[in-house]
C-alpha cells in the first residue's frame, strides 16, 4: 500500500513517542506500507517540525522529517 502521511501525523508522532501517530510511522519503518513524499511535503515536515513553539530536539526533527 502506498501512502502520503499528513504533516499533523508526523508532528504528533514527534511530540508523543507513544500512541497512534507514532505507531503509524512505524509501518513504513517496518516496510509494512510504502510512504511516498514529494520534496515539497518533506520541506513542509521540516518547516513545521522546526517551529520554536514545538521545542523539538534538532536530532528528533532530522530523524522525523527524513522518515
Amino acid at each position: 500500500m502506498k501512502v502520503v502521511i499528513d504533516t499533523n501525523v508526523v508532528v504528533s508522532a514527534a511530540l508523543v513517542d507513544q500512541g497512534l501517530p507514532a505507531a503509524f510511522l512505524e509501518l513504513p519503518a517496518n516496510r509494512i506500507i510504502r510512504m511516498f513524499v514529494s520534496p515539497a511535503v518533506l520541506a513542509e515536515y521540516d518547516t513545521v517540525l522546526r517551529r520554536p513553539r514545538l521545542s523539538l530536539n534538532p536530532a528528533t526533527v532530522a530523524s522525523t522529517s527524513s522518515s
